[in-house]
């Protein structure tokens, strides 16, 4: 198990926690992760918890704000929020904007964190565009914090997002990225199956009443795909704009979810990354592309897991 450190959020190392009894990171992809941190009831990092209100923890290379902590007759125990927590503390008020989903994103984390003189933080940095990326025409009607409108944008592109906490550097860095292929078809594959053993009690539901192709707001027609006849289906959407409605649309897919058990993955899977789950029924064998968008890290004195949660909701690639 890693060492824990302990900052201030201006870079000042506080304490550093040599082992603990145990840890638990719960990563997302596209959303705020979060920890627990458990030690023995008496640790001197008490103290440091008492005397300090903001404090930022690292390990390795993950990190966070801890958010609370309790101590009880038998243990001290930590909670956290991973940095992107702080896009939340964060208001967009209504706006429109145009252009590549990654610029929008970046242009609105640069407006709350560093072009705003009130909000500004001076070692807060955005990182590089992410490459080819889709255009949107994307607005808001009514206050939103900037953690809602990150995740609604990068949504449209299944892109991921944190922010990272470099102490060495004295810098926090904002960064967009996109997932490895990691296909069966592809290059560098990672594939789960019951026959590999890798992953066991597979379950898969799927739902179609709840799938549109297209939707009227405000009488403006949002199309999602071309379908004809049978295969066309209508909606009424809620939305106050077209940028909304859009968004509302793609959201009414097939239902579909698959998820399994994995007890410990492998060190290099990533968040983010596409890899093949394999599921049997009965003489058939069916491929579902999964992107992994939640780890769990444990560590504990005598071992290590890392359990990617294999599961995916909307409309399953094939």
């Amino acid at each position: 198990m890693e060492d824990i450190y302990l900052y201030t959020p201006e870079f000042r190392l506080l304490y550093i926690i040599p082992r603990a009894v145990s840890v638990w990171w719960d990563l997302f992809y596209d959303d705020v992760g979060k920890v627990e941190i458990y030690l023995d009831k008496d640790d001197d990092v008490l103290d440091v918890l008492l005397s300090h209100d903001d404090i930022i923890i690292s390990q390795g290379k993950n990190s966070a704000w801890i958010s609370g902590f309790y101590q009880d007759s038998k243990k001290l125990a930590i909670f956290g929020k991973t940095l992107s927590h702080m896009l939340s503390w964060r208001v967009c008020m209504p706006f429109r904007l145009s252009g590549a989903v990654d610029d929008i994103v970046y242009s609105k984390v640069s407006e709350a964190f560093i072009k705003n003189s009130n909000n500004k933080i001076d070692t807060f940095f955005v990182g590089e565009k992410v490459g080819e990326v889709g255009q949107t025409d994307y607005s808001i009607s009514n206050e939103k914090t900037l953690l809602e409108v990150v995740k609604e944008l990068c949504s449209m592109e299944s892109l991921g997002f944190r922010v990272d906490f470099d102490p060495l550097g004295e810098k926090y860095v904002f960064l967009l990225y996109k997932g490895r292929d990691r296909r069966a078809q592809g290059e560098d594959p990672l594939v789960y199956s019951e026959e590999d053993k890798n992953i066991n009690d597979i379950i898969f539901f799927k739902k179609m009443d709840e799938y549109f192709t297209c939707g009227y707001c405000q009488g403006d027609l949002v199309i999602k795909t071309d379908a004809f006849g049978f295969y066309k289906r209508d909606c009424i959407l809620k939305a106050k704009n077209i940028g909304e409605a859009d968004y509302e649309l793609n959201k009414k897919e097939i239902i579909s979810e698959i998820e399994g058990n994995c007890d410990s993955g492998t060190s290099d899977v990533e968040l983010g990354d596409i890899v093949t789950l394999q599921k049997k029924f009965n003489d058939f064998v069916a491929s579902y592309d999964i992107q992994i968008k939640e780890i769990i890290y444990l560590f504990e004195a005598q071992k290590s897991i890392i359990r990617p949660v294999l599961k995916q909701e909307g409309r399953l690639w094939r």
